[in-house]
C-alpha cells in the first residue's frame, strides 16, 4: 500500500503531515499531538438532495456490519478491548464523521482498518434497515432509532432555527434540507435509497482520516494495508451532483420570517439575524469576523448586550452569536429571552428605575404571588423596529474612533488565550474542529466535476491561527469597520422570529394519537401481527451473536502501564487559621503542579449551615457576583462594565457557582459547596488572586444589576422547561430534596438543591421582579440587597463545623513557587478590613481543632430520608411541547471508591441494554450511570417513543442477571476484560491533559485518594474484580429496582389524553415493574 506525502502544514504548536493513497485517492492526514490518547476522525463530504435524512440513517447503518466482518457487535467489542469507549459518528450538513479514541497507539493500530472496512463496506441488510431506521410495530407505533431520534428534535426550537437559517441563506442548496431527517420523509425511505446513497458518497477518494496522537505513521499505514478500497458497485438513481454553493443572494427585502415550535408557555422566543459569510477557505476573514463578533458580544459590557439587555428597556435577555462553517460560511446573531404576545409583537416587561430604594429587612421578603404590586408597563418591539435598532448599531460602529483600539487589542488577547484553553481542555477535538472544515471543503470541491487542478490538493490552513491572529492584531482600524461595513451593513440580511406556541403543541399530541388510530385501523389485527412479525424477525437477524470461536480470537487487551502520562505533583496543607487564631472558611488547601500553561485557583465554601430564607438567593448571587460594580474600601467604584473588563482582561475563564458542576438550577455533585473560580496566564496569577478576592468581597449589589440577573434567570428557566431531559432532572431533585421532618433541624447541602432547582426559583424570581418594579415599597429593593449582603456575609465568614477547601494548580514550571501563602495573605488582609467596616466579630477557631476537607464529609444518598409524601416516589407528568419521554429509576448505592463496572456491561454500544432498547426502537438511549459522590445508581432513558417497553427490557435483563445462566452471559470472563478496557481507558483520559489532572485531583482528594500510591492501590483493586464481586453488587444494589420502597421513578412524556395517560399509568403499576406512577398534570404543582 502506497501513501505520498502531499502537505505539510502548521497547526496550533505541532506539524500536520497529509498523504495520498496512491492508487485510490484516500487521505491520511496525522498530526503529533502530546499525550496518551490517539484518536480518529474519519470524514466524508455529503449532502442532502431532500429531507429524507439519507447521510445520518447511513451513519447508523454504517456500525451493523462489513463485507469482511458481519457479525454485528464485533466492531465497537474491538473497540473498547482497544482501550476506548467505542466508536461514534455525527452527520452535519455537509460531511459525515466517524471517530475513534483510544488509549495509546496499539488498540487503535488494531481498530482502525475494522472501522474503515465498516464504513466502506457496510452490509446494509434489509433486516437492519427495520430496526434502526424505521418500521411500524405489532400496536401500530412507529419505531426505528433513526425515526425516534428526529421524532425527538424535529420540532425543537434550535433545531427549526437551524433549518430555517439556512433554507434562509442557501435556498437552492444541500443546506436548504434537514441532514438528519424529516419524519414524514423517513416514512418513505427504503433501504435502497440508502445503498444508492453509500455509492455515491462513500468512494475512498471523498475520504479523510485525521489521526491525532502519539502514533508512528508507519503503523498507521501498516494498519490500513489490510483494507479493501475498491468501492462497493451499488447502482445509484441519485441525482448527479448536490448542490453546496447558492446561486441566489438573500433579497434586502422588510419581510420577516415566522416560525413555531411547540411549548408549554409563550413567554419568551428567539429573534435571529443571518447573513452569508465568506467561503470556508477565506479562513483570514472568518478569523476576523469571529474576533469582531467577540467584540460585540463577549460580555454583558459588550455593545450588542448594552443596546438590547442591559438597559432601563431590555429587549432580550441573552446574546449570542456562531459563525456556521458551511462551504461558504453563515453569520448568524442570536437574541434569545424576546418576550412574546398573541399579536406578532414582541412583548417586553419594562421597570421604574428608582435607584436602590426600601426600608425594610430581609425578613419581610415574601414569594406570597397575591402580594399585590403595580402593572407593569408594557413596550411592544415590532420585529422590523428589532432589525432597525441592530443595524443602527452597527452603522453607528463603523464612524471613526467609536471602535477602542484598546478594547480591540483586549478582545484579541482574550481570542488567543480561550484557543489556549480550549486546546488544554480537549485537544483532540480542537484539532478536529479546525482541521475538519478544510478537509470537507477539498471533498466537496473534488465532487465538482468542474473543479481546477489547484483545488485538487488538500490544503489545511485553519491550523495557522496564531499566525494568523498576531498578523490581524498589527492591521489599522480600517480593517475592522470595513468588516462590518462590508458583511453586516451593504450584505443582506434575513431575519427570523421563533415563537413558542402552546396550540401547535396540542395539534401535534392529537395528530400522534389520530395517527396512531389510523395506522390501527387501515392495518388491522391480521396487519398488525404482520407487523409485529416482521419485525421480530428483523430484531432476530440483528442480534449480537459473537460465536465463541471469534471471541476467542480476539487479540489481550493492551497494557496502558507504558503510555505517557501528564507530569502531576501533589500536595497538602492546612489553612483552617491565620496567625491571630480567626478562622478561614477553608480549612485545607490541595497544590498541584502539572501539565498546564495557566494557573488555576478554586475555593469552595461550605454553605450546608445556611437558613432556608437565604438559600433562594444562591442563584441570583453567583450570576452577580462577577457582573457587579466594585466598591472597595479608600478606592474609587468600580462601574460594572470597567468590572467586567477587568475580569476578561485578567482571567482566562472564571466563575461563581453552586456546587461542583453546577448548571444553575442543579448543583452538580457538591452541593454543600459555593464554588468561587478562575485560571489566568502564570504571571498574572498574583493580580488574578488579588482581583477574585476584591471582586468577592468588594461586589455592590445594584439595582439594576439584580434586575438584569433576575430578568436573564426567568428567560433560561422558561427554556429549561422545554427541554425533557432538564425536566426529568428537576423533578428528581424536587422529589428528592424534601427531607423529612425529623431530619430538617440538621442543616444539609441537599437543602440548596431544592432552594435553586427551578421549582423554587420560578415563583421566587418571579416576586423579586415584582419588587423589583415596587422598588420604594415595603419588601423592596433595599431588602433584596439586604438579603444578597448578609448571604455573602455568611458565606465568607463560614460556621464552625462547616469547613470548605481550596484548590491551587500551576505549570510544573512554577514548581518553586508557594502560591498558598499569596492566596492566605491576600484573603487575611481582605478579610480584616470587611470584618472592620462591617463591624463584624472574628471568628476564631479552637486550638484542638483539627480540621479535615481531603477527605470531604459526605452523606451518601438514602430513599429513607425523604419526604414523598406530596407526590409518593414515582410520578409521570405530562407536559406540552416535549415530543419523547424520558425517564429515570433511581436507587441508593453508595460505593464512593469504586468504579461502574456494571454501567459498562450493561450500558455499552452493542451491550444488552443497547440492542434491547435503542435496537429494537423504544428509546434512543438507554444507560446505566453510577454517581460515586452522591451514591444514586440510575437506569436512565431519553427520547424514548415507549418508555413501558425501554423500563420492561431492562427489568428483563436484571431477571436475567438472577439466574446462573444469564449472569454467566452477560459477567462472561470476556464479557469482563472487556468491561476492565473501559475502565483502563477512562482511567487513562481522565489525566490525559493537564486540565484533567486538575479535575481529576480534586475530585480524588475529596473522596479521600491523597497520594499516588492510594490511588494505584485502588486501581490496581479495580482491575481484580471478580464475578463473585460482580454477584455481590447486583444482590446489594440492582436488586433494589425491584423494590418498590427502595428506589423511585420519574417520567416526563409528551402530552397524551387520559385515557392514554391511565393506560400508562395501569401498564407500569402491573408486574413484572411494579411501578406506581402518580399522575401530576401540571409542572406548577412542584413549584414551591
Amino acid at each position: 500500500m502506497s501513501f505520498d506525502k502531499t502537505g505539510e502544514f502548521d497547526v496550533f504548536d505541532y506539524r500536520l503531515s497529509v498523504y495520498r493513497h496512491t492508487r485510490c485517492g484516500a487521505h491520511v492526514l496525522h498530526l503529533p499531538l502530546p499525550g496518551p490518547l490517539v484518536s480518529a476522525q474519519i470524514v466524508f463530504a455529503t449532502g442532502a438532495f431532500d429531507d429524507s435524512g439519507l447521510a445520518h440513517t447511513l451513519e447508523h447503518l454504517i456500525f451493523c456490519g462489513s463485507r469482511s466482518y458481519p457479525q454485528r457487535g464485533f466492531l465497537d467489542t474491538l473497540a473498547v478491548r482497544s482501550l476506548s469507549s467505542g466508536t461514534n459518528a455525527y452527520t452535519a450538513d455537509d460531511h459525515t464523521a466517524y471517530s475513534i479514541t483510544t488509549a495509546g497507539p496499539e488498540g487503535f493500530a488494531r481498530v482502525l482498518p475494522v472501522f474503515v472496512d465498516h464504513i466502506l463496506h457496510p452490509t446494509l441488510s434489509d433486516h437492519q434497515f427495520i430496526t434502526e431506521v424505521y418500521h411500524v410495530d405489532g400496536v401500530a407505533a412507529e419505531q426505528g432509532v433513526v425515526f425516534c431520534e428526529m421524532a425527538g428534535r424535529e420540532h425543537s426550537e434550535a433545531d427549526l432555527i437551524d433549518l430555517h437559517v439556512r433554507k434562509g441563506l442557501f435556498p437552492e442548496s444541500a443546506y436548504a434540507f434537514e441532514s438528519g431527517g424529516k419524519t414524514e420523509a423517513i416514512r418513505r425511505l427504503t433501504n435502497s435509497d440508502v445503498k444508492n446513497y453509500h455509492n455515491h458518497f462513500y468512494s475512498p477518494e471523498n475520504m479523510g482520516i485525521l489521526i491525532c496522537g502519539t502514533i508512528d505513521i508507519a503503523l498507521i499505514f501498516q494498519a490500513l494495508s489490510s483494507v479493501n478500497f475498491s468501492p462497493v458497485n451499488h447502482i445509484s438513481s441519485l441525482p448527479t451532483t448536490v448542490s453546496f454553493s447558492n446561486s441566489q443572494t438573500p433579497s434586502q427585502t422588510a419581510s420577516v420570517e415566522k416560525i413555531e415550535f411547540p411549548s408549554q408557555d409563550e413567554s419568551v422566543g428567539t429573534m435571529v439575524f443571518s447573513w452569508q459569510g465568506p467561503a470556508s477557505n477565506d479562513f483570514e476573514t472568518i478569523v476576523s469576523l469571529d474576533i469582531l463578533l467577540r467584540y460585540l458580544q463577549d460580555t454583558t459590557a459588550s455593545p450588542l448586550y448594552q443596546t438590547f439587555v442591559e438597559n432601563d428597556e431590555p429587549w432580550c435577555a441573552e446574546v449570542d452569536f456562531d459563525i456556521k462553517t458551511y462551504f461558504q460560511t453563515a453569520l448568524v446573531i442570536y437574541f434569545s429571552g424576546v418576550n412574546c404576545n398573541d399579536n406578532d409583537s414582541v412583548m417586553f416587561e419594562t421597570s421604574d428605575q428608582e435607584n436602590d430604594s426600601g426600608d425594610d429587612d430581609m425578613d419581610d421578603i415574601s414569594t406570597d404571588e397575591s402580594e399585590s404590586s403595580d402593572e407593569a408597563a408594557v413596550v411592544y418591539v415590532e420585529p422590523l423596529t428589532f432589525k432597525e435598532r441592530l443595524l443602527s448599531l452597527l452603522k453607528s460602529l463603523v464612524a471613526p474612533g467609536i471602535v477602542a483600539r484598546s478594547d480591540l487589542d483586549r478582545t484579541i488577547d482574550r481570542y488567543l488565550r480561550k484557543i489556549r484553553e480550549a486546546l488544554e481542555d480537549d485537544p483532540h477535538e480542537v484539532a478536529a474542529n479546525y482541521i475538519i472544515p478544510d478537509i470537507t471543503r477539498f471533498h466537496i470541491e473534488s465532487l465538482n466535476k468542474n473543479a481546477k487542478a489547484e483545488d485538487l490538493t488538500l490544503r489545511c490552513t485553519r491550523g495557522s491561527v496564531f499566525e494568523i491572529v498576531s498578523g490581524l492584531s498589527k492591521l489599522p482600524m480600517d480593517h475592522w469597520t470595513s468588516l462590518i461595513q462590508t458583511w453586516f451593513i451593504d450584505n443582506p440580511v434575513s431575519q427570523l422570529v421563533a415563537r413558542p406556541s402552546k396550540r401547535l403543541a396540542a395539534t401535534l399530541a392529537d395528530a400522534d394519537s389520530s395517527q396512531l388510530a389510523a395506522r390501527k385501523l387501515r392495518f388491522g389485527k391480521d396487519g398488525l401481527s404482520h407487523l409485529s412479525k416482521i419485525a421480530s424477525d428483523a430484531f432476530d437477524a440483528n442480534k449480537v451473536n459473537l460465536s465463541q470461536e471469534t471471541l476467542d480470537a480476539f487479540p489481550p487487551v493492551p497494557n496502558i502501564s507504558n503510555l505517557p502520562k501528564v507530569p502531576c505533583e501533589v500536595s497538602f496543607c492546612d489553612t483552617a487559621q491565620a496567625k491571630n487564631g480567626v478562622r478561614r472558611p477553608f480549612a485545607q488547601c490541595q497544590v498541584l503542579f502539572t501539565g498546564t500553561r495557566f494557573t488555576h485557583c478554586r475555593i469552595g465554601f461550605n454553605i450546608a449551615f445556611l437558613p432556608n430564607k437565604l438559600r433562594q438567593y444562591l442563584v441570583l448571587l453567583q450570576e452577580l457576583i462577577f457582573q457587579s460594580p466594585v466598591a472597595s474600601m479608600g478606592k474609587k467604584e468600580l462601574d460594572y462594565r470597567l468590572s467586567i473588563r477587568r475580569s476578561s482582561e485578567l482571567f482566562v475563564s472564571y466563575e461563581a457557582a453552586v456546587g461542583f458542576g453546577n448548571e444553575t438550577w442543579s448543583c452538580g455533585w457538591l452541593p454543600d459547596i459555593f464554588t468561587l473560580a478562575f485560571s489566568c496566564e502564570p504571571k498574572q496569577f498574583s493580580e488574578g488572586i488579588s482581583w477574585m478576592i476584591e471582586v468577592l468581597f468588594n461586589a455592590r449589589f445594584t439595582k439594576d444589576r439584580i434586575a438584569s440577573a433576575v430578568q436573564k434567570l426567568l428567560s433560561d428557566l422558561y427554556e429549561v422547561r422545554r427541554d425533557g431531559g432538564c425536566l426529568l432532572s428537576a423533578v428528581s431533585t424536587r422529589l428528592t430534596s424534601v427531607r423529612k421532618q425529623s431530619l430538617q433541624k440538621h442543616p444539609s447541602g441537599v437543602d440548596n438543591e431544592l432552594h435553586i432547582g427551578i421549582f423554587s426559583q420560578g415563583p421566587f424570581l418571579k416576586d423579586l421582579s415584582k419588587k423589583l418594579q415596587n422598588g420604594g415599597r415595603k419588601s423592596g429593593v433595599k431588602a433584596i440587597i439586604d438579603a444578597l449582603d448578609s448571604l455573602r456575609c455568611m458565606i465568607l465568614q463560614g460556621c464552625v463545623g462547616y469547613p470548605g477547601f481550596a484548590q491551587l494548580s500551576l505549570p510544573t514550571s512554577e514548581s518553586g513557587q508557594s502560591p498558598v501563602g499569596l492566596l492566605l495573605g491576600r484573603w487575611d488582609k481582605e478579610m480584616a478590613k470587611f470584618q472592620s467596616s462591617r463591624k463584624l466579630k472574628a471568628v476564631f477557631s479552637e486550638k484542638s481543632e483539627k480540621i479535615v476537607t481531603f477527605p470531604y464529609p459526605r452523606k451518601a444518598f438514602s430513599i429513607s430520608d425523604f419526604d414523598f409524601s406530596q407526590f409518593g416516589q414515582n410520578v409521570i407528568v405530562p407536559v406540552e411541547g416535549i415530543t419523547a419521554s424520558y425517564m429515570s429509576l433511581v436507587v441508593a448505592c453508595d460505593v464512593l471508591k469504586s468504579d461502574d463496572y456494571f454501567g459498562e456491561l450493561l450500558s455499552r454500544t452493542e451491550g444488552p441494554l443497547y440492542t434491547s432498547v435503542r435496537g429494537k426502537g423504544f428509546a434512543y438511549d438507554a444507560s446505566v450511570t453510577l454517581s460515586p459522590w452522591t451514591g444514586q445508581l440510575n437506569y436512565d432513558v431519553s427520547e424514548s417513543s415507549d418508555p413501558y417497553q425501554a423500563v420492561t427490557e431492562f427489568f428483563g435483563i436484571l431477571n436475567s442477571l438472577g439466574t446462573d445462566e444469564g449472569f454467566s452471559k452477560i459477567c462472561s470472563s470476556f464479557n469482563l476484560e472487556t468491561a476492565r478496557a473501559a475502565v483502563a481507558f477512562r482511567l487513562v483520559a481522565e489525566k490525559s491533559t493537564g486540565a484533567a489532572c486538575i479535575g481529576a485531583w480534586l475530585r480524588k482528594g475529596l473522596r479521600g485518594i491523597l497520594t499516588d500510591n492510594e490511588e494505584s492501590e485502588i486501581e490496581k483493586s479495580l482491575f481484580k474484580v471478580t464475578d463473585e464481586d460482580l454477584r455481590k453488587v447486583y444482590n446489594t444494589h440492582f436488586r433494589k429496582f425491584f423494590g418498590g420502597d427502595s428506589r423511585f421513578a420519574v417520567l416526563i412524556t409528551k402530552p397524551q389524553t387520559d385515557a392514554e395517560t391511565d393506560d400508562l399509568v395501569r401498564k407500569f403499576q402491573e408486574q413484572p415493574l411494579g411501578i406506581e406512577l402518580t399522575v401530576v398534570k401540571k409542572l406548577k404543582e412542584f413549584e414551591i
